[in-house]
């Protein structure tokens, strides 16, 4: 009788044994990052010391299983620090995992991270384009397809005020002229100033003009400032530029001119090294072409200059030639002079600007400036691998002052207002849409 019940205890814990080992445990949820709360693509989810493993779909879902406890699930993800989890007891309910965005430090800049906040929710529009207007923002977007384009203008907030049908459509872009007015343009040709009535709120369009007259007549206007309009024209080889203004009393006036001649000569000596036969049979207009337009892409100054607004009696020269920073009141009087270096990567030979165009371990000078207007702060931007940083100018020493990194890869038209960068990102998933963003740079 005893052996019997010893045979029965042992079947028994065999048999639970056996019950255990084949357990199918479950572990599934959703991660999303940290900052936007948007689902993350193509997460890598791995037990450790195994080959389970798998990864996220489009809407940043998962489902791990195993069979034993406890385990350490590690998640990675480019763009985003990596993590593990442990799993210590079986977890039937679904959970949320949340990834930190990567911060790449930038010499001799310190990187903040900041939250962003999307502008405008509806899960059915797509952004076309978008512009400051006033203090609001006049958003260009749409709902499945073009003929349903709208105009709506949205508080900071992202608060609705006024929304209304396109003027014309196809839809086109947005414009913002240096006197501060916006326009919409059609895929026809016309461009409608817009116009936002307070008392009545809504928008209203009160004059239009063929968008060739708008572009001509703005075409090297870069601001106004003391009811003169300032310019820069750039020559068309990008050696030589000239700064001015214009006023209705005296028409244009010529300020200053900036130019160098060893550049041009270093370049076109470049240019015809470039474009020469690499071999006896290397002579076709095909090689010579694709030669040329690779040289014009990663080699050709882009500007010997940039005057940028600082301010409401200010004015900032970039001098890339004398990397010297001016500062300059309405009337060219000079305030300060400084150096500044952030752009020395350019000043590379040939191959080696090549070379680092190509190289995704340097952040590069994306060649803007931004302004903000409310501020009177200048910010410029810095890309690696499609990650961006937004890096304030001190306007005394020339030198980069507080960093900003966005959290979301290839974000575009960037703009800068009361402290607040606004972009727009592509939205993966069905649809692919592109959404509104803000990210706060100051306190």
């Amino acid at each position: 009788m005893k052996k019997l019940q010893l045979f029965l205890c042992l079947a028994i814990s065999m048999l639970m044994s056996i019950a255990a080992l084949g357990q199918v445990m479950h572990f599934h949820g959703t991660i999303v990052n940290s900052l936007t709360g948007e689902p993350v693509e193509n997460a890598n989810l791995k037990v450790a010391n195994s080959t389970i493993g798998t990864a996220t779909d489009r809407q940043g879902r998962f489902e791990l299983t195993f069979r034993e406890l406890p385990v350490i699930v590690e998640i990675s993800c480019i763009g985003f620090v990596s993590m593990n989890i442990e799993i210590s007891k079986d977890v039937t309910a679904s959970i949320e995992i949340s990834l930190q965005p990567a911060i790449h430090e930038l010499e001799g800049v310190n990187i903040s991270e900041a939250k962003i906040i999307p502008l405008f929710k509806d899960p059915d529009y797509s952004l076309l384009d978008y512009e400051i207007m006033g203090d609001n923002l006049l958003l260009l977007a749409y709902r499945y397809q073009l003929k349903n384009s709208a105009l709506l203008l949205l508080s900071r907030l992202g608060d609705t005020l006024a929304s209304c049908a396109v003027p014309e459509t196809p839809a086109g872009k947005l414009y913002k002229d240096p006197l501060g007015y916006v326009h919409y343009f059609s895929r026809k040709g016309n461009a409608y100033q817009c116009y936002y009535d307070k008392s009545v709120h809504l928008l209203l369009f009160p004059y239009c003009y063929p968008v060739d007259t708008i572009l001509e007549s703005f075409a090297d206007y870069k601001f106004l400032m003391h009811n003169r309009l300032y310019f820069q024209e750039n020559s068309p080889d990008g050696f030589s530029a000239r700064i001015g203004f214009y006023d209705k009393a005296n028409g244009r006036t010529y300020l200053q001119s900036a130019g160098s001649q060893k550049m041009a000569k270093d370049y076109y000596d470049d240019l015809q090294y470039f474009m020469s036969p690499r071999r006896s049979d290397d002579t076709s207009r095909f090689a010579a072409a694709s030669h040329s337009q690779a040289f014009e892409l990663f080699y050709k100054p882009k500007s010997i200059a940039r005057m940028v607004k600082a301010g409401h009696d200010r004015i900032a020269v970039f001098d890339l030639v004398k990397d010297t920073l001016y500062i300059v009141n309405p009337d060219w009087k000079l305030v300060s002079a400084s150096a500044f270096s952030f752009h020395k990567e350019l000043k590379q030979n040939m191959l080696t600007t090549i070379s680092k165009a190509y190289s995704g371990d340097k952040w590069k000078w994306r060649w803007n400036f931004y302004t903000d207007d409310y501020s009177n702060s200048i910010y410029t931007v810095f890309e690696r691998r499609g990650h961006q940083k937004i890096c304030a100018i001190d306007l005394d020493s020339g030198s980069l002052g507080a960093g900003y990194e966005l959290p979301l890869l290839f974000a575009t038209k960037i703009t800068i207002y009361k402290g607040e960068a606004f972009f727009m990102y592509k939205v993966t998933g069905e649809g692919e849409k592109w959404r509104l963003y803000k990210m706060r740079l100051a306190s």
